[in-house]
């Protein structure tokens, strides 16, 4: 079996080649990474990353101020920044998929970014390549780690391994 799997969070986007016929160890191996600009410094746009009501240090007389809360948008942002992610990363991978003549590919993602994915991924339903989604996120594991989880799973073969020299 080969396969292009796609390894989705909201942070970074990683695509690999699956392929039983490589060597042991290296079924899977990533060929394309990556990131979210919009989502690595979201700390740094937002001086507060909690929105709604402020209460502050005081006035002279010892007594706290109040401010009301705001609708800042900032959940509104986020969205916006994960759905341009998740545009550009169908873009790239539907370039590789044809690019690289996958007849299968495994979208790997967490469920919000699922969803994202879904929005744009009209582009990859064709014939000849059979599609398939898998809710979880694997974003911070690495290609050993997502093989042996993917094998679990009953959607590749289970790793083969390297024999140990004597």
């Amino acid at each position: 079996m080969r396969a292009c799997i796609a390894i989705i969070d909201s942070t970074r986007a990683r695509i690999c080649e699956y392929d039983e016929r490589n060597a042991a160890g290296h079924e899977l191996h990533e060929i394309f990474d990556m990131l979210n600009p919009g989502r690595r410094h979201i700390a740094e746009v937002f001086e507060d990353t909690e929105s709604g009501e402020r209460i502050g240090g005081g006035n002279s007389a010892g007594v706290g101020t109040h401010q009301q809360a705001t609708d800042d948008h900032r959940q509104q942002f986020v969205n916006t920044r994960d759905e341009k992610f998740a545009r550009e990363v169908v873009a790239q991978i539907d370039r590789i998929v044809r690019e690289g003549a996958f007849p299968h590919l495994v979208l790997i993602a967490s469920p919000h970014m699922l969803g994202e994915i879904r929005k744009h991924a009209a582009v990859l339903e064709r014939d000849g390549l059979k599609l398939d989604e898998y809710d979880r996120d694997l974003g911070g594991m690495n290609d050993a780690q997502v093989h042996d989880h993917l094998a679990h799973a009953g959607i590749v073969a289970p790793r083969r391994r390297i024999a140990a020299a004597r």
